[in-house]
Formats: C-alpha cells, sequence, structure tokens
C-alpha cells in the first residue's frame, strides 16, 4: 500500500486523530467522511459500508482486521468477502479466523487449509489453525501445526509461542 492511502486509511480508521499532520485529501469520499466517527462504531461501521466498493482489497482488509480486534466478526466478513482477490493469504486466514470466532468451526479450517495451499509457509494462518484443532479436541493436528511453525521460524516466534502456550493450557485441562 502506498504510504499516502495508508496515512489516509490510518486516519478513517482512528489509528490518527482528524486534522492531524497524517490527514490527506486523497482518500475516498466515503472513508474521508467516515472520520467524523469512532473507529469501530455502528456509525462508523455504517458509513464505511457504504464505501466497500470503491475500497482496496488492502483497505478491506485493514477494516476487517479493526472489526475483528473490536470483535465484531460478522462486520468483518462483509469486508472480507468484498475482496476482489479472494486467494489473498490474508483474507483466507481471516476468514478463517472470523468464521471460527463465530462458532463456524469447520469453515474456518477450510479456509486456513486454502490459505496455506496459497502459502505453506504462514505461520499465523499455521497458529490459527493449530488453535481451530484445539477448538476441535485435536492435540495431535495441533501439535503438527506447532512443527511446522517451528520448522518456518522456530520457538522464539510469536506463532510459535501462541500456539504452544495454547496447547499448554490445553493439556492441563
Amino acid at each position: 500500500m502506498k504510504p499516502v492511502r495508508l496515512a489516509a486509511f490510518a486516519v478513517v480508521l482512528g489509528f490518527v486523530p482528524a486534522g492531524s499532520a497524517l490527514a490527506v485529501s486523497d482518500a475516498p469520499l466515503e472513508s474521508t467522511k467516515c472520520m467524523q466517527f469512532t473507529a469501530g462504531a455502528s456509525d462508523w461501521l455504517g458509513c464505511m459500508k457504504n464505501g466497500v466498493s470503491i475500497m482496496s482489497d488492502d483497505d478491506l482488509y485493514f477494516a476487517a482486521y479493526k472489526l475483528e480486534t473490536a470483535k465484531q466478526f460478522d462486520d468483518a466478513l462483509v469486508f472480507l468477502k468484498a475482496a476482489k482477490n479472494q486467494g489473498d493469504v490474508r483474507i483466507l486466514t481471516n476468514l478463517g479466523y472470523a468464521n471460527r470466532k463465530l462458532g463456524h468451526l469447520d469453515e474456518g479450517i477450510a479456509f486456513y487449509l486454502k490459505a496455506l495451499a496459497a502459502d505453506p509457509n504462514s505461520v499465523t494462518t499455521r497458529e490459527y489453525l493449530g488453535e481451530g484443532y484445539l477448538e476441535k479436541k485435536d492435540l495431535a493436528s495441533a501439535e503438527a501445526q506447532l512443527g511446522e511453525i517451528e520448522r518456518r521460524c522456530g520457538k522464539s516466534c510469536e506463532s510459535y509461542t501462541l500456539l504452544a502456550d495454547r496447547i499448554a493450557k490445553f493439556r492441563k485441562g
């Protein structure tokens, strides 16, 4: 994403106060008018949904990520499903994450597997897939994902430590 566009989107999502030095005028009309609302709030969401058709896949991904962070998984799916490149690993992984968090475990795992088919080295996807397997009470498959993460980034990377911690908690019951 171009720095100016990223800066504009940061303002839209509420990462930067409106009127700051990073506020730029080339953001899409729908997005700039959404700056008056608090990111993630219902009025912001309604405004942003009106601009979905003109948003880039990067913008859609970042909007969905912001909504997932706020545990608004149904709303995040609106943005993820609007992405033009449904084969993008980030989009597939987040479709998996939102579906899993909504209780659609098998659908979430299917999206993770599609993401890994596109990029077997995505350790974040592997971490989330391992968590999904734990939710299915499939410890062996979760441990297999942990091993794959270790091969790709070692035991000190964040995805490894997060999944290892979840596996340890799972074992304790």
